[in-house]
């Protein structure tokens, strides 16, 4: 059961980290986060495997626009799952290290975040009682974390077809800590480092040249 889980994590993140589980909210144009720019540097844990994944999350204009660089080793070759949100979009692709550069897929895939089902895809800064109903989600004291004051949600997440219980800590509206209790085993995902009010590069939200995007 700990390869599984392991190998559902990989799965997760490597791939486009985005599973289709839980969680069917509308994506809008509205501000998702209380801070307009931000730089998260975070790391993927296994209890018994150790670190097997870190991820950067550049922010801008509230959360209307991101963009996620997720690095982890598949059988000794680092692969690099890349995300852009922007316009109610969720546009995915990958990348392959090879001799200092980075070789990107051809194709990637572009889908609409209202037909998505990720923990992601969340407002916490308008979480209606409605949602919390429906997924089992209940707050619970605040909690720091970074130094930051944070809000505790216990959910249940469903990954292909598994119920988890998980944990979120959450500071202005940004996930700084995920626990997910599978089997016995515990798998975490945490930010290590917070650059409030950071200067992003615009570039960063927009397709590498020579990706080609297949509509979902």
């Amino acid at each position: 059961m700990v390869q599984y889980s392991l190998k559902c994590s990989l799965k997760r993140f490597v791939l486009t980290a985005m599973a289709f589980a839980i969680m069917s909210v509308a994506f809008g144009q509205d501000k998702r986060y209380g801070i307009e720019s931000v730089i998260l540097k975070k790391k993927y844990t296994h209890s018994e495997n150790g670190i097997y994944g870190e991820e950067t999350v550049f922010i801008d204009d509230f959360g209307r626009k991101e963009y996620f660089e997720t690095v982890a080793n598949m059988r000794g070759q680092m692969i690099t799952a890349f995300v852009i949100i922007k316009n109610c979009f969720f546009y995915s692709f990958f990348g392959v290290h090879n001799n200092g550069n980075m070789q990107y897929s051809r194709q990637g895939t572009k889908t609409e975040m209202s037909k998505m089902e990720d923990l992601r895809t969340i407002n916490f800064l308008s979480l209606s009682n409605e949602i919390k109903k429906e997924h089992q989600i209940e707050e619970k004291s605040s909690e720091m974390f970074l130094g930051k004051e944070c809000k505790r949600y216990d959910l249940i997440y469903t990954l292909q077809g598994q119920s988890i219980e998980t944990t979120v800590l959450i500071w202005q509206g940004l996930i700084l800590k995920t626990t997910y209790y599978v089997s016995g085993n515990i798998m975490i995902e945490e930010v290590t480092e917070i650059q409030e009010d950071a200067v992003i590069a615009q570039e960063k939200f927009e397709l590498p040249e020579g990706v080609y995007i297949a509509e979902k």
